[in-house]
């Protein structure tokens, strides 16, 4: 979030566009890709403010999807309530379930490219209600595996090395699904998908 005079704007834009104002009646969905190419990674943003206009009530939420050497998959949800007054953005991200995990922050917007949807409040609970019934099922079920090109490749992938007992998935699968289900965005999953397709900055 960027405090612009005494108007809030997402983090990943960079012409500030009257109808992307953050206030607390309107909300701000960001997909964003760390690299202009393949994407290297992708996250989700929620940006909202929770009772008014100051950066002091601002509440930013991370989303992504990361994996560990082995496949292991981990559905990773940060929540962040410190505004930088100084860097006029977001800071200090901390584990929703994790308080001593290492904190994340934004990617440098100007590292990557993002794509910024306006959310009511229903979508972005949807948003954090998909986003908490994927790694729900990953946690209980162990239903997930890591699977670099996602998409059919990926699910295929995931299918062979784990014998058919998980799903192949990348961040950027773990994007569509919640996207589409919180109804910000109907996108279609390919034979592979990378992060950058996700972020590609259009808006609607």
């Amino acid at each position: 979030m960027k405090l612009v005079g005494s108007a809030n704007y997402p983090q990943f834009i960079s012409s500030f566009d009257s109808t992307l104002l953050i206030t607390p009646n309107n909300y701000v969905v960001s997909a964003f890709a760390q690299d202009n190419f393949t994407g290297g990674h992708a996250e989700l943003y929620v940006e909202e403010l929770e009772d008014d206009i100051t950066p002091a009530s601002a509440i930013a939420t991370m989303i992504h999807l990361t994996a560990s050497h082995s496949g292991k998959v981990y559905i990773n949800i940060h929540v962040c309530q410190t505004y930088n007054a100084i860097e006029h953005k977001m800071e200090h991200f901390a584990h929703e379930n994790l308080p001593d995990w290492t904190p994340a922050t934004y990617w440098d917007d100007h590292d990557g490219r993002a794509r910024t949807y306006r959310a009511t409040r229903d979508q972005v609970d949807r948003v954090k209600q998909a986003a908490h019934r994927f790694r729900n099922k990953n946690v209980n079920a162990n239903r997930y595996y890591y699977s670099l090109p996602g998409g059919l490749l990926g699910r295929i992938g995931g299918g062979i090395s784990t014998l058919g007992n998980k799903r192949g998935v990348n961040c950027a699968d773990f994007l569509i699904k919640i996207l589409n289900e919180s109804g910000l965005a109907h996108r279609k999953s390919l034979l592979f998908n990378m992060p950058s397709r996700i972020a590609r900055p259009r808006r609607n």
